[in-house]
């Protein structure tokens, strides 16, 4: 009896051992490691030698609604002394866009897009979002934007991004300055991330999908160390979130725009969105484009 009960204890032990450790490769044993990447929407092979995220949109949507439409992402980190370079690949075989005009406006996330969310100040708590900014750049390549507060923080109209469309959905990358002011991430050492997968389809309608990884609340960065190691094609960690989100997870309510609402509601992070929801005409004109791999790269000079 007491070898049954030792037993039973040894694989209790494990097990909790097990389950921390599985928390633990979310903060602790990915890391950010070093490397410059040229920004032209194109994987850089050193991508993979640093942290990366896949199966992003599969799994629990920690927003709460189900996620039933057709998009998930691959994303991965890098950085030099300059910049945090972002690439992320995403597979939608639905893509659509609202257009120029609605993506220049206000917070355009109604649309085929994916949101960074980064913290520079490597400050978590309860009030940790209040520190979050925003990145966000839309399949297209029409607009790189953020939320209100952010853009005392970074200049959005100078930072280099590029887009490309591909026969599976689109590739987004940005380079980000990392070493300066406010978002010097190389002095926290550390660099706090989520993100959000926006995607909408042929009527217009819009869902939003994220994950938890540690039961973090809705739009809160979990922290990665940033590494001096200089990254190495395939030598990166890979964080994969399951099926299972952590129970301790803050679901939201939704607040998704009905499509036929003219004055949408806004994301609850932002000040407004002047854009209505309802769909530009200019839609299906550029989802023809959507397997003809065209590339657009933008910085401050506009490079196509």
């Amino acid at each position: 009896m007491k070898k049954l009960i030792t037993l039973f204890l040894a694989v209790a032990i494990i097990a909790s051992l097990g389950i921390a450790t599985s928390a633990l490769d979310y903060q602790g044993n990915g890391v950010i490691k070093m490397g410059t990447a040229v920004v032209d929407g194109q994987l850089d092979p050193a991508y993979t030698g640093s942290l990366y995220f896949t199966g992003l949109g599969t799994g629990e949507n920690a927003h709460g609604p189900a996620w039933d439409y057709t998009a998930e992402a691959s994303i991965y980190l890098m950085y030099d002394n300059d910049n945090l370079y972002i690439f992320a690949e995403v597979i939608d075989n639905d893509l659509f866009s609202k257009g120029p005009d609605y993506c220049m406006g206000s917070n355009p996330y109604l649309n085929d897009c994916i949101e960074f969310r980064l913290n520079f100040e490597g400050k978590g708590g309860d009030d940790s979002e209040s520190r979050n900014h925003k990145v966000s750049i839309d399949a297209y390549g029409f607009s790189c934007f953020g939320l209100e507060r952010s853009y005392s923080f970074i200049d959005y109209a100078n930072l280099e991004y590029a887009t490309e469309i591909t026969d599976a959905g689109y590739n987004v990358e940005v380079a980000i300055p990392c070493s300066r002011g406010s978002t010097n991430m190389i002095k926290a050492g550390k660099l706090g991330f989520t993100y959000q997968l926006n995607d909408i389809n042929a009527s217009g309608a819009h869902k939003r999908f994220t994950s938890s990884f540690v039961g973090e609340p809705v739009k809160n960065c979990v922290f990665y160390n940033l590494s001096t190691e200089k990254a190495v094609a395939g030598q990166g960690g890979a964080v994969t979130p399951t099926s299972s989100a952590d129970t301790t997870t803050q679901k939201q309510e939704d607040t998704t725009p009905k499509v036929d609402d003219t004055t949408p509601k806004v994301d609850d992070t932002t000040s407004g969105n002047d854009n209505p929801a309802t769909f530009d005409p200019f839609v299906i004109a550029v989802t023809l484009t959507a397997a003809s791999g065209a590339a657009f790269v933008v910085a401050s000079k506009k490079k196509h």
